[in-house]
């Protein structure tokens, strides 16, 4: 080909730039492939992210849970340990720290360890001594009747 080209149609434009554009279009032939190749990916992507954090949902559930389990164990031993040391029943502590336990303990034990006899209701208290001659009478009376000496 020689320069300068005249054109004069677009036939000779088409005939003169065509080996050119097959050229450039074989650079090209896969770009539609890598294109679906490549959302491929990002959906792939997306979708190994989602399990990736369900996974992590799920272990950080577990160690929480592993975490609650430890702490409750390690408050039970400290409960049976400040019962068997103050004699205090471990079911009446309260607390949550093991200096909670024995300060509890400490109130407790003299209320649980104190003497104690049998309640009777109204204990120490005298009833009013006052008798009208109606309740004087029949109490005589009875005594009559059942033998005891009069007061």
């Amino acid at each position: 080909m020689e320069f300068p080209v005249t054109i004069e149609s677009q036939e000779d434009f088409d005939k003169l730039i065509g080996p050119r554009l097959t050229r450039e279009r074989e650079k090209f032939a896969d770009y539609d492939q890598i294109k679906q190749d490549l959302a491929k990916a990002a959906t792939e992507k997306a979708a190994i992210e989602q399990e990736r954090d369900a996974a992590i949902g799920e272990r950080d559930d577990a160690l929480g849970k592993v975490q609650t389990f430890e702490s409750e164990k390690q408050v039970s031993q400290w409960r049976a340990d400040v019962a068997r040391e103050k004699g205090v029943p471990a079911d009446a502590l309260r607390g949550s720290t093991k200096e909670e336990f024995e300060a509890h303990a400490e109130i407790l034990k003299p209320l649980i360890t104190a003497p104690r006899g049998p309640v009777i209701p109204g204990q120490g208290k005298q009833p009013e001594t006052t008798v009208d001659s109606a309740a004087a009478a029949d109490r005589e009376f009875a005594n009559f009747l059942t033998g005891h000496p009069s007061d």
